[in-house]
């Protein structure tokens, strides 16, 4: 009498099938959550790199503006106010004067000399929402204070805002 042998399942049974869903679940949700982490991180260095060379760029063309200027022109320049200027009058070798202003527009600060724009200070992908001069001037004293607020983002969601402070002494 032959003997018959029983056939072998080699496949997975219902209990291990469902306990390697169950891992395959929790693996995917870790590395979901391990990419949208990476993600984020990744969009603040971002912001913040944009932010930190658009605070440069204006507080560098500031320091050259202000190196090379001898006065404050008073009646152009807005203080106290969060969309003010700056209106610096220098003389070059001749005794010809140049205007140069410092203002923000369209949340761009921009830079304007002899009332002929230059073009913009900031960054196009950032914004600058307040850029505010502070007079300290005296009788022997010419001077300024700048506050100035720089996000990144768009108008719906702010990924990131920084505040940058600084103060300028004309010689």
């Amino acid at each position: 009498m032959p003997t018959y042998k029983k056939n072998q399942n080699t496949g997975f049974s219902l209990v291990e099938t469902v306990i390697y869903i169950g891992l395959m679940t929790v693996i995917l949700f870790s590395l979901i959550s391990l990419i949208e982490s990476a993600s984020k991180t990744y969009l603040i260095l971002k912001s913040s790199r944009s932010i930190e060379r658009s605070a440069i760029n204006v507080i560098n063309n500031l320091n050259n503006q202000v190196s090379i200027s001898s006065k404050i022109d008073i009646p152009n320049t807005i203080f106290d106010n969060a969309s003010g200027s700056i209106a610096l009058i220098s003389y070059d070798g001749s005794g010809h004067s140049t205007s140069t202003k410092i203002y923000l527009s369209n949340n761009q600060a921009m830079l304007s000399q002899n009332n002929v724009i230059v073009g913009p200070l900031s960054l196009s992908d950032t914004r600058v929402t307040k850029l505010i001069f502070r007079n300290m001037s005296t009788s022997t004293l010419n001077g300024f204070k700048v506050e100035m607020t720089i996000d990144n983002g768009t108008s719906s969601q702010k990924y990131m805002s920084e505040n940058f402070y600084n103060s300028y002494i004309l010689r």
